[in-house]
């Protein structure tokens, strides 16, 4: 004899909650999505001028960069171009045809590629970038990374290809760019 749980009575009892707990939990994470959504959205149109890199003794944390994983230094890259006036995409983490962010300013759109090396960023990054720069149909496109040079050929590459390569050097220009014009002193 089966136990009275069983019974076909409170099979379709079972399966109804399973389903409408399943609803819930979509819905939840949906609104949960648009939430961040929303956030990011309105982290895109952020003030520069509440925006500072330097802790609060005035010393840069442009020296964190190294302690950064790549997703953290792709934040940083697109806040930079946040506080230079642009307005940010950033790609999906996978299949994002060799660019991580997408700078658009007026008529200008810059296909941006992110590296977090210490040792010099080599031709495949400028291969990536190149080819995204047709997929979004950018009007140039830039490498920034957290290294301090680029290999020769990835420099070679990039000249021929015009695109715009950023080292940690550059990074520390622009950021002390930044702040003297946010600085309200």
């Amino acid at each position: 004899m089966s136990s009275p749980f069983w019974s076909q009575d409170y099979k379709y009892i079972v399966a109804i909650s399973a389903a409408v707990t399943l609803i819930f939990i979509i819905i939840f994470h949906r609104s949960q999505y648009t939430d961040i959504t929303n956030e990011l959205n309105k982290y895109n149109s952020i003030n520069a001028a509440s925006f500072k890199y330097k802790s609060e003794n005035g010393v840069h944390k442009i020296n964190e960069i190294q302690f950064m994983d790549g997703m953290e230094f792709e934040q940083f890259c697109g806040n930079l171009f946040i506080l230079l006036g642009y307005k940010i995409d950033y790609t999906p983490p996978t299949n994002d045809y060799g660019v991580d962010i997408l700078a658009r300013k007026e008529n200008e759109v810059i296909a941006i590629k992110t590296k977090r090396y210490s040792n010099a960023v080599g031709i495949q990054a400028i291969q990536a970038v190149s080819a995204g720069i047709s997929h979004y149909q950018a009007t140039k496109g830039m490498v920034i990374t957290s290294a301090l040079d680029f290999t020769p050929q990835a420099k070679k590459l990039a000249d021929s290809c015009n695109i715009i390569l950023w080292t940690l050097k550059d990074l520390q220009e622009i950021v002390d760019q930044i702040e003297v014009q946010t600085d309200p002193e």
